[in-house]
């Protein structure tokens, strides 16, 4: 019989490797359901996942992004883990300009379809002993085709971001757009109580319904142009993902608690409303965690082990968690607090020039090197590129919610010391050695209140709501710091931190507490 330390790929162990993978293997092998991982960037996370995945020979391993997919494939061979992407990132074998998804291949019998790149790595990875998947895929995979069956063991990567993750596969929206294209009256009706839409929602279900049909039936005409064949491919599974969500909604209503929010944008003229659960516990369990009999959680960032639990629903008596030391000197990831001032909505707009002035200090200090300022705003980040001292502007690389991985992409060739103005990359990043020496986080990164469902959750659980924001803020400050031979200075710019981490101080790994230097 094999030992589980065999399946390690690595040459050798890093600190801590060796003694975790053993203790997860005897709690899987023991009473315990679930293990919670909290293991710092740089311990090997990914070499435990992938030695326990290849061990257990049925394993789904999942993580948040595209990206991080992509480097588990640079780290290991593919016979060790074979990667499934969407149809997306495939091109068509009758089509080479088109991907996979864009051709008729999913809605029509394939003419070529042992020869179909996304069907050859489909049958890769449901024969491969683990099989590597971002959520938002194998959300859809397994619970809209069942193309795989349940497997032994399920890796969640970056397990902090599930709650998220399983709330963008069943919160779903109507738009005033959306409704006229399928043929119901644009204005949407405004109710003061859920109950009174199940009526309309079971009305649009319908419609959906009889749209899926009729475009159905579009696509069967041999003769139109690959682009007709393109849109209405995209037309069919965007009506057969809102009809799957509002069966969803429609199925757990009694169950689980839902909220709506009708938003208006003045620009088009056009109102949007949105249906999201409350909590998302059980909707973990039966999309995502119902598909292994062990599960695996993996974070940098758990903080708090009956946070995490209650979040998800998940049984704590059959839940162990294992928390592994950072092995990361705090002289080479300070923590240097500048205590600009305070970022509340009441204080912002006299805060900014003083932001603007530290900031500015901050990249005359690090003239030479690359950095990294996290701004959790659009307002902070376009304020800093325009008052900036005149000289340090050229060195900002400010992304727009359309760019995004366009502009990261640039920063991360660039050999100049380029800062990379962000509100929207607290995780996910890998910013090792001269990527960055510096990281800014000037506003603590409170969830947006103007969320119904994000208020109400906060007013029913205020614990929820600061262990939320300490969680984006630990993975924030990470960013920079990736081995044990790297360095990276911190900065955090808003007043409010101290308050918040004396009152939550119990969210805070000591290895984040004690780099604090003032």
């Amino acid at each position: 019989m094999s030992n589980i330390l065999d399946f390690f790929v690595h040459k050798t162990f890093r600190t801590h490797q060796k003694e975790t993978i053993l203790e997860i293997q005897q709690c899987f092998d023991g009473d315990y359901e679930n293990v919670v991982l909290e293991s710092p960037t740089g311990s090997g996370k990914s070499a435990i996942a992938v030695c326990l995945g290849l061990n257990y020979k049925s394993t789904f391993l999942l993580t948040s992004q595209k990206i991080l997919q992509d480097q588990y494939i640079k780290d290991y061979s593919s016979d060790k883990v074979c990667v499934l992407k969407g149809r997306n990132n495939y091109p068509c074998k009758l089509f080479p300009d088109m991907t996979c998804e864009d051709s008729f291949c999913s809605t029509k019998p394939c003419p070529v379809k042992p020869e179909c790149f996304y069907e050859i790595a489909k049958q890769k990875a449901i024969a491969s002993h683990v099989a590597l998947m971002n959520y938002k895929y194998f959300l859809c995979i397994t619970n809209y085709t069942g193309a795989f069956s349940e497997r032994k063991l399920l890796i969640c990567d970056e397990a902090h971001s599930l709650d998220d993750e399983c709330m963008s596969f069943v919160e779903f929206s109507f738009s005033s757009f959306y409704l006229s294209k399928l043929g119901v009256t644009s204005k949407i009706p405004i109710y003061e109580k859920l109950e009174e839409y199940i009526v309309w929602l079971e009305m649009l279900q319908v419609k959906i319904k009889e749209r899926k049909k009729i475009t159905q039936e579009k696509l069967k005409n041999k003769f139109l142009d690959t682009s007709i064949i393109s849109d209405l491919q995209k037309e069919l599974e965007s009506l057969t993902s809102q009809e799957e969500r509002v069966k969803t909604f429609l199925d757990s209503r009694t169950k689980v608690e839902w909220i709506f929010d009708i938003t208006t944008n003045e620009k088009l003229k056009s109102k949007t409303i949105i249906f999201k659960p409350l909590t998302i516990g059980y909707f973990a369990q039966k999309l995502l965690f119902k598909h292994a009999e062990k599960k695996l959680f993996m974070s940098a960032t758990i903080l708090d082990n009956e946070s995490f639990c209650k979040n998800l629903s998940l049984d704590i008596s059959k839940t162990k968690f294992i928390q592994v030391p950072s092995t990361f000197h705090e002289d080479i990831r300070p923590i240097i607090l500048t205590r600009s001032g305070n970022l509340g909505k009441n204080d912002i707009d006299k805060t900014l020039p003083k932001i603007a002035e530290d900031v500015s200090k901050i990249l005359d200090y690090h003239e030479n090197e690359r950095g990294l300022i996290h701004t959790h705003t659009f307002k902070i980040a376009n304020y800093i590129k325009e008052h900036v001292e005149e000289r340090f502007r050229d060195r900002i690389m400010l992304h727009t919610s359309e760019n995004r991985i366009e502009t990261l992409n640039a920063f991360l060739s660039t050999k100049e010391p380029k800062v990379l103005l962000t509100p929207s990359m607290t995780e996910g990043i890998d910013l090792k050695d001269d990527l960055a020496r510096f990281v800014v986080i000037v506003k603590l990164p409170f969830m947006f209140l103007g969320d119904k469902q994000v208020k109400k959750r906060m007013e029913m659980d205020p614990e929820w709501y600061r262990w939320k924001t300490a969680l984006t803020l630990v993975q924030a400050s990470g960013r920079g710091v990736r081995h044990e031979n790297d360095f990276c200075t911190i900065y955090i710019m808003d007043s409010q931190f101290g308050y918040f981490l004396k009152n939550n101080r119990k969210f805070f790994p000591k290895y984040f507490v004690d780099a604090i230097k003032n």
